[in-house]
């Protein structure tokens, strides 16, 4: 029984970590301040 909680916060403990690597805050907080940023030249930043 022991064994099956440890396997259960391991799982818990990595979704949490890979929940952070792929949604941290600089996904949430970068790319809207990037498109705040370009203003009305939105086309000619996103193009290249």
């Amino acid at each position: 029984m022991n064994g099956n909680r440890a396997i259960w916060k391991d799982t818990l403990v990595i979704g949490f970590a890979m929940f952070a690597v792929f949604f941290g805050a600089g996904n949430l907080i970068f790319p809207p301040q990037i498109g705040f940023a370009t203003g009305t030249e939105w086309g000619w930043r996103c193009s290249g």
